[in-house]
């Protein structure tokens, strides 16, 4: 008994693997950002938790890191009715023996056409909807839900 615990008291107690972050933003724009030759991302411009309905579009990005064994994955947007404007599951699985951060983003369209859209951020999933968002004011709520592991949740507002 003695010998275990100077065992612990030298070596210290193995501590908790590393725990997934989940990082959430609702932005008024993505930038492109390049880094070189087939090696470009865009990032988040303009976060906040409000918007208005005259707004061209709502970006909607999110990261997982470090993810270190498959994991499953669910998102959900939900309008300001609780009616799912998009909904999507998955797995997550990552580069063998490295942590690996996995990106998502998603644009909603306001006021812009859906074409114009989908020009200006090619790379970007567009939610699309039967009834336009620029008409489903009020709060909107953004799930994250990893299994094993954490959920977050993101609340924004498109007002008139």
């Amino acid at each position: 008994m003695m010998l275990s615990l100077l065992l612990v008291s030298l070596a210290g107690w193995p501590g908790p693997a590393e725990a997934q972050r989940i990082t959430m933003y609702s932005c008024a724009d993505a930038q492109l950002e390049s880094y070189g030759v087939n090696a470009s991302a865009f990032h988040p411009v303009l976060c906040r938790g409000e918007f208005s309905a005259t707004d061209p579009y709502l970006v909607l990005y999110a990261q997982v890191a470090p993810v270190t064994r498959e994991t499953q994955i669910a998102i959900e947007l939900l309008d300001p009715e609780g009616v799912p404007a998009l909904s999507h599951a998955g797995v997550l699985t990552p580069v063998p023996a490295s942590p690996t951060s996995f990106t998502f983003s998603y644009v909603l369209p306001l006021a812009a056409d859906v074409g114009e859209v989908a020009k200006k951020l090619p790379f970007m999933s567009l939610i699309l909807l039967g009834r336009p968002a620029r008409e489903r004011l009020g709060v909107w709520t953004w799930k994250l839900s990893l299994r094993p592991g954490s959920s977050a949740t993101l609340r924004f507002t498109v007002k008139p």
